[in-house]
C-alpha cells in the first residue's frame, strides 16, 4: 500500500508497441504527481479530509489510465485522461481535485499524454 492508501501498481510500458508516446508520458506524469505532493506543491482541494480523497482520488484516474495504456484499451485510457485533465485545468467547472505551484504543470503533462496516445 502506498500514502495514498491504494494498492502498489507496479507497470511495464516501456517496451509496449501501440499508444506511441503515451506509455513513457503517463510514467513520468505519474512521477511528477507522487514527487510534488512529496515536495507540498500539489494538494487535495477541500476541506480536511475530503482534500486527501479529492488527491487520492486524481492519483487513482492516472493510475487507471496506465493500466488501460498497459492493456492496450487506448481509448478507454484517453477518456480517463480528459477526466483527469479536467480535475486540475484550473476551470471551475468541473471543479478541480487539486491546487498548488505544481497544478497547472500537472495538467499540461496531462495533455502531453493525451498527445502522445492521440486521443481526440
Amino acid at each position: 500500500w502506498d500514502e495514498y492508501g491504494g494498492a502498489v501498481l507496479t507497470l511495464d510500458l516501456q517496451d509496449m508497441g501501440g499508444g506511441g508516446g503515451g506509455n513513457d508520458k503517463i510514467v513520468e506524469t505519474m512521477d511528477f504527481f507522487d514527487g510534488s505532493v512529496e515536495a507540498g506543491e500539489l494538494e487535495g482541494q477541500g476541506p480536511a479530509q475530503s482534500a486527501d480523497k479529492r488527491l487520492n482520488a486524481l492519483r487513482n484516474m492516472l493510475e487507471n489510465a496506465a493500466v488501460l495504456i498497459e492493456g492496450g484499451f487506448y481509448q478507454e485510457a484517453c477518456d480517463q485522461l480528459w477526466d483527469a485533465y479536467g480535475k486540475c485545468d484550473g476551470d471551475s467547472k468541473p471543479p478541480d481535485l487539486v491546487a498548488g505551484d505544481a497544478a497547472a504543470d500537472l495538467a499540461q503533462m496531462i495533455l502531453e499524454v493525451i498527445d502522445g496516445l492521440g486521443c481526440e
